[in-house]
């Protein structure tokens, strides 16, 4: 396997492209029951290998996608942030997703990692505006977007029959922020 170089570096964070070898410690997040309680199902390990791939094809194609999220003191591997192309309500956005390990839950590593992202989709593409979305009951992943982005845009339709919110910024707002 080859050395992955790091996308982003945070005070505690490496975010780098996925692998292979991200699958069974991915699988600790995406296939755990409580971890993704807020999904039609928990992946299996199939699921989870189709979900590195298909990111790979995004980082071929748009030049980004989901990042593996790794503790830089440990190495460990803890779960997925990243901006992805979306269609919401008949309009491309980009969008950052974030999804971390039960064990590290409550410690801002998602908070951390997402306002990398964003400040990385706002330096790294022409986008006017990123979101973030999650179901009408995502609660803890909606106190992550409320962390990271300028403000709560509302209801935004149904996925795979889940109903969502999303947090949006602004470029003009981002640029505004306070550092």
């Amino acid at each position: 396997m080859r050395f992955m170089q790091p996308i982003i570096e945070t005070d505690r964070l490496i975010l780098r492209e996925m692998n292979s070898a991200d699958v069974d410690p991915l699988l600790a997040v995406l296939g755990d029951p409580q971890a993704m309680r807020f999904y039609p199902a928990p992946f299996t390990r199939q699921g989870v290998e189709g979900w590195v791939s298909r990111n790979q094809e995004r980082y071929r194609q748009d030049g980004f996608g989901l990042w593996t999220v790794v503790l830089k003191e440990t190495g460990e591997v803890i779960g997925d942030c990243g901006p992805t192309r979306q269609l919401l309500e008949g309009r491309e956005e980009i969008e950052i997703g974030y999804h971390v390990i039960p064990a590290h839950h409550g410690k801002g590593y998602a908070t951390e990692a997402a306002r990398a992202c964003l400040a990385w989709a706002f330096a790294n593409t022409a986008c006017d505006r990123v979101i973030s979305f999650m179901g009408l009951d995502n609660l803890p992943s909606q106190g992550v977007a409320s962390r990271v982005h300028a403000r709560f845009l509302g209801p935004c339709g149904e996925r795979a029959g889940i109903p969502h919110c999303h947090f949006g910024t602004t470029r003009e707002e981002f640029a505004g922020a306070p550092l």
